[in-house]
């Protein structure tokens, strides 16, 4: 399900006169053939109405219905503004599990994991989604990062036996940020993704370098659609 949507990788409106863009901090995936949208300012995931989401999919079909248009503007779901593709999030189909391929603990990297993972929890509780998620964000802008994933193995099992002892395996959101920022301290840059699928509706987090899964499986996460990739 990973970079599906519709077909389409990135869509863009086919009258010039018409450039329009998602409005700022909306991302949006496709799943189940249901648009699925993430407003991160007011951390909360919502789906369309019947008549609201078939004029969403046309447009990003490419078909530019003016009435169609003005509705979604009013809505707050796009702006007109040029030059801007109007694309579902979309991050590289993984193909490698550093979980499923984990190698020995190094103790050494213990520490870092469980400050990492201590500070990221109590950041997310008092400060909330969008600041965590815009820290990195400008962490990433910041470095120039180095390939490889010798040391992302090691921070990854790190930070596996860390929650086997915390009993914290199910809370993947701060354990990915955790993570995130665990492997940029190291001067890699990951790829945080947030994915959701449908009937029941369930949000997923993990984290990514290139096509390698750093602390999550193949299997789970195929069964969501990236909504927000950092």
């Amino acid at each position: 399900m990973i970079g599906r949507a519709r077909g389409v990788a990135a869509a863009r409106l086919r009258d010039p006169a018409m450039d329009l863009a998602l409005r700022d901090g909306l991302s949006f995936c496709i799943t189940s053939g249901e648009p699925v949208f993430l407003d991160l300012p007011a951390d909360r995931y919502f789906c369309l109405g019947a008549d609201t989401r078939d004029a969403f999919l046309g447009l990003i079909d490419g078909q530019t219905d003016p009435r169609a248009v003005d509705t979604l503007v009013e809505l707050g779901l796009l702006v007109r503004r040029a030059g801007y593709p109007i694309a579902p999030a979309n991050v590289q189909s993984p193909i490698r599990s550093l979980v499923e391929d984990a190698g020995p603990l190094r103790l050494r990297h213990l520490p870092r994991a469980a400050y990492r993972t201590t500070r990221t929890a109590a950041g997310l509780r008092l400060r909330g989604l969008p600041r965590a998620v815009g820290r990195i964000r400008r962490r990433k802008a910041r470095i120039a990062a180095r390939a490889g994933t010798a040391s992302a193995a090691e921070i990854a099992r790190a930070h596996e036996s860390l929650a086997l002892i915390t009993a914290s395996l199910d809370k993947c959101l701060w354990r990915s940020l955790a993570i995130a920022h665990h492997l940029l301290d190291r001067r890699l840059s990951p790829d945080l993704v947030l994915g959701v699928h449908l009937r029941p509706f369930k949000a997923h987090c993990w984290v990514q370098l290139g096509d390698t899964l750093v602390n999550d499986r193949i299997e789970t996460v195929r069964a969501f659609a990236p909504i927000l990739v950092v």
